[in-house]
């Protein structure tokens, strides 16, 4: 009696998938699976992207909130710090 591991089976079913031809339905989930994965990608860049650019204003908005000695302590004036905060967020 022959027995077949089942890694074995899972590869030849998957030898024969690629040599089947692909029905326009497979073809179809194909096309919709690419598509949610270039959105997510999308939209996941975007939500890192933005949270950096809040980052980046509170940094800021915390760099207002120093005294004139503890800016002295990191190089900073008070000069400084103001143009800096005055900049848009995205620069």
């Amino acid at each position: 009696m022959k027995t077949l591991s089942l890694t074995k089976v899972v590869c030849n079913r998957q030898e024969q998938r690629a040599k089947e031809p692909k029905t326009t339905m497979r073809l179809l989930i194909d096309q919709v699976a690419k598509r949610f994965w270039q959105l997510f990608s999308i939209t996941w860049y975007t939500l890192i992207h933005w949270r950096k650019l809040r980052l980046r204003q509170q940094t800021r908005a915390q760099l207002l909130d120093l005294t004139n000695e503890q800016l002295r302590d990191i190089g900073l004036t008070r000069y400084e710090v103001e143009c800096e905060a005055r900049k848009w967020f995205w620069e």
